[in-house]
């Protein structure tokens, strides 16, 4: 008998202008849009927990490969090893990356840092392509952006993208917690201001003057010739996206960093409180029926913006250097720096940024601001949070009346189903899965209860 679920990985085409509906042949009976960490761990387990033959499974996602956007958002900020432990890995089996390690050339201790022996970034990514490729999961990937979702026939769900309609029995939802870099109000008309988050980030700094010879990332630049020029770099931000990147330009151009940020950095093992992994803390968080009291949860128990220990470490220790200062304000303007020159004396711009810096939360009056001359201006600020936000959550929510709660997050069942059909994973799934829910062992305990929610 034919599987009525075997899968067409290519888009149909419309005819005559109108969505094409895919006759059962090509039914999908898991698809999952998002190729992160979120959607690829979610396909395994549906492999490996649930059964689900791979015929059955597809990842809808943009990139031109799977986890594209995470290796590039890794290398922006130049991030050296995981905040995770060695046991939440890209695998249903938590000691897959240990023995992974034990048995490849090429990799030793240096590639484990403690606490928790966090793995090197390069260590999780080659564990990641060998276990993908393993599994087979590339081929599961459908190159497209979804635009908008409704019912088709049976009830089965039709998913419109900018290259056709894919029609689904089951739809999985793994979607970061914001879409879009944060640009502060000063920086919306200043192209010249990257986020480390934009598409098509490149950290070099060949345009910012000559830089010394490149140095090992992660360590303070080896001592510079008089006659070398190093570029000064602005950073703003205080969380562990600015901080590696701060490392990362040190180490690896021998530049001059100035992070300017509200606030001193704050250091701690984890990003959220760890005793919400398992049943000592998850049973009272889910035991309020308040989403109120939920969100007032969920932000007391995470913390955003901290540092791990070792990223910490260097950091203080460059600051001490002198290589990086760390500068509490906020940005309140920028201008073109032109040497103390006036316009009619420049031919040409410097390429240089005045930024005006406001002590925090004090009188922004203009004799209290401090300016600070730089090479280059880079803004290391997160991303818009809210899921309400995101186009496609906000046209499912309209079009079949789907809950968010006041802090712009959906609200899922027990089973991690926001309406018939839809399920969530990842941040999206944190009214129900609690403070980790972003994390890589939030990941897994949701894909865990995905596994006892869906269908075979």
């Amino acid at each position: 008998m034919t599987d009525p679920y075997t899968v067409e990985t290519k888009f149909p085409q419309a005819h005559g202008g109108k969505p094409h509906r895919l006759e059962w042949q090509t039914m999908i009976k898991h698809l999952i849009i998002g190729g992160g960490i979120g959607g690829v761990l979610t396909a395994m387990y549906l492999q490996k927990r649930a059964g689900v033959p791979s015929r059955s499974i597809r990842i809808l996602d943009p990139h031109p490969t799977l986890l594209a956007r995470w290796h590039a958002n890794v290398e922006a900020c130049g991030m050296r090893y995981l905040r995770s432990s060695s046991s939440h890995v890209l695998d249903t089996d938590f000691r897959s990356l240990r023995s992974f390690a034990a048995r490849s050339p090429g990799f030793d201790k240096g590639d484990f840092t403690p606490p928790y022996r966090r793995p090197s970034v390069r260590l999780f990514r080659a564990h990641c392509e060998h276990i993908m490729q393993e599994c087979g999961v590339p081929e599961l990937h459908i190159k497209g952006t979804a635009q908008s979702l409704k019912r088709g026939r049976k009830g089965h769900l039709i998913l419109e993208t900018d290259k056709g309609a894919l029609e689904a029995k089951n739809l999985i939802l793994s979607l970061g917690a914001g879409t879009q870099p944060v640009r502060p109000d000063w920086a919306e008309s200043a192209a010249e201001v990257q986020h480390i988050y934009d598409p098509g980030f490149r950290s070099s700094l060949a345009s910012a003057g000559q830089v010394g010879q490149v140095g090992q990332v992660g360590h303070a630049a080896s001592a510079r010739s008089p006659t070398t020029k190093t570029a000064h770099v602005a950073i703003v931000g205080g969380g562990i996206g600015a901080a590696q990147h701060a490392c990362m330009l040190v180490g690896r151009y021998h530049a001059t960093v100035s992070i300017i940020a509200r606030h001193e950095p704050t250091m701690s093992v984890f990003d959220f409180n760890p005793c919400y992994v398992g049943p000592s803390c998850l049973p009272g968080f889910l035991s309020s029926e308040d989403y109120r009291e939920r969100r007032r949860v969920l932000e007391q128990e995470r913390y955003p913006g901290t540092l791990p220990p070792d990223v910490y470490a260097e950091l203080q220790a460059l600051r001490e250097s002198g290589s990086i200062s760390w500068i509490r304000g906020e940005v309140s303007r920028i201008e073109p720096s032109h040497c103390g020159k006036s316009s009619s004396q420049v031919e040409k711009d410097t390429g240089q940024t005045t930024v005006f810096i406001t002590p925090p939360y004090r009188d922004k009056k203009p004799q209290n601001e401090m300016r600070l001359v730089c090479d280059k201006l880079r803004l290391a600020t997160g991303f818009t949070p809210g899921f309400n936000r995101n186009p496609l959550m906000r046209q499912i929510s309209m079009e079949f009346n789907a809950p968010f709660e006041a802090g712009g997050a959906p609200i899922p069942g027990s089973t991690l189903e926001w309406l018939s059909r839809v399920f969530l994973v990842g941040r999206a799934a944190e009214l129900e899965v609690g403070p980790p829910a972003g994390n890589i062992i939030g990941i897994h305990n949701a894909a865990k209860r995905l596994c006892s929610s869906v269908s075979v």
